[in-house]
């Protein structure tokens, strides 16, 4: 019995002594993060309150509302050496009223000439109640700011129908480096 004792006794100090160096270690600080995020925002469409703003003819295939680029996109100079990007993503707020409308974004070169995908959002459903629907963009502004070429971001709607947009909005968050 005594032997097993001594054992338990021997066991338990060693246990005691290995606690006790662990909490005598120093303790790195949690480190610094890489990047600070700073969020932006470029609203490509409104807000417009309410029932927001009805397209009553939206066509079948992929064209500007209204007729006009200009009030559906965005120019940002990504020339001018723009941080990383942390995450970006295209919001859009809607009253859709069938699954087959959608927004298409964009960007592109004066004119519009040079149009290139970024992302489509599609109806969730057809119910013609208030969404908000939005796809991930990062890796596409991203590859847009490594190539430092000056592009308009804007957005078309297609699908068919009436449709009611009360916001469009690509949002930014860029990382500043912190060392």
């Amino acid at each position: 019995m005594t032997v097993l004792l001594n054992d338990i006794r021997d066991t338990l100090a060693s246990l005691i002594d290995q606690i006790d160096t662990a909490l005598s270690a120093p303790v790195d600080p949690e480190p610094a993060p890489e990047y600070i995020g700073i969020p932006f925002t470029a609203n490509l469409f409104g807000p417009v309150q309410g029932n927001g703003a009805l397209v009553t003819t939206l066509p079948t295939v992929p064209t500007w509302l209204g007729e006009s680029m200009t009030a559906s996109s965005k120019y940002l100079k990504f020339s001018l050496n723009f941080p990383k990007v942390l995450s970006a993503r295209v919001v859009v707020v809607w009253t859709p009223t069938s699954t087959s409308q959608a927004l298409r974004f964009v960007h592109f070169s004066n004119g519009p000439t040079d149009i290139q995908d970024i992302a489509t959002v599609y109806a969730p459903d057809g119910l013609g109640q208030p969404r908000a629907s939005g796809a991930d963009v990062t890796a596409a502004i991203q590859a847009l700011v490594d190539g430092k070429v000056d592009r308009h971001i804007g957005f078309q709607g297609f699908g068919g129908g009436s449709i009611s947009i009360s916001e469009v909005r690509l949002e930014i968050v860029w990382g500043l480096p912190t060392a």
